[in-house]
C-alpha cells in the first residue's frame, strides 16, 4: 500500500547546456509535487522557475517520460510518479538556488561536464536525459 504522490520537472536546455539542482549530496534536475488542481506542464514550470530562479517562463518542447520512486517516511510508504518535459530556456539572468528546499546549487553543465554529473545523480535522471531524442 503506497500513498501516490504526483509531481512535474523539466529537462532545461539553454544553448546545448542542461540545467542541472545540487540537493543532498546528488546532482539533480529541477522538480516538485503538483499543487491542487494543477496540471502536470503547468507544475513542472512552476517548479523549475521556483527551484532555479527563473525569471522567465521557460518553454515546453516535449514530454520526455514518467519515473517512479518508492520511498517511506516515519512507517508511511509513498509512491511518487514524475512527470518528465523538456524545456528550452534563453534567460541569461543569474540562477538562485531555492534554499528552502534544500537546493545548494543550480548551473548549466556544457556537453563536457554532463557524464561527471551523470555519475552522481539519481538512476531515473538517467532515464530522463536517455529519453530526449
Amino acid at each position: 500500500m503506497f500513498n501516490n504522490i504526483k509531481a512535474a520537472g523539466g529537462l532545461v536546455s539553454r544553448d546545448k547546456e542542461l540545467l542541472f539542482i545540487h540537493r543532498l549530496g546528488k546532482w539533480d534536475l529541477p522538480k516538485g509535487k503538483l499543487e491542487k488542481k494543477e496540471s502536470n506542464k503547468l507544475a513542472a514550470v512552476r517548479e523549475v522557475r521556483e527551484e532555479c530562479g527563473l525569471l522567465k517562463k521557460p518553454k515546453i518542447v516535449e514530454k520526455i517520460t514518467n519515473t517512479y520512486h518508492a520511498y517511506e517516511v516515519d512507517g508511511v510508504s509513498y509512491l511518487k510518479k514524475t512527470a518528465w518535459f523538456l524545456m528550452t530556456y534563453d534567460g541569461l539572468e543569474k540562477l538562485i538556488p531555492q534554499k528552502e528546499e534544500g537546493i545548494t546549487s543550480v548551473c548549466w553543465v556544457k556537453p563536457s561536464a554532463i557524464p561527471a554529473k551523470l555519475k552522481k545523480c539519481y538512476p531515473s535522471i538517467l532515464d530522463v536525459i536517455g529519453g530526449i531524442s
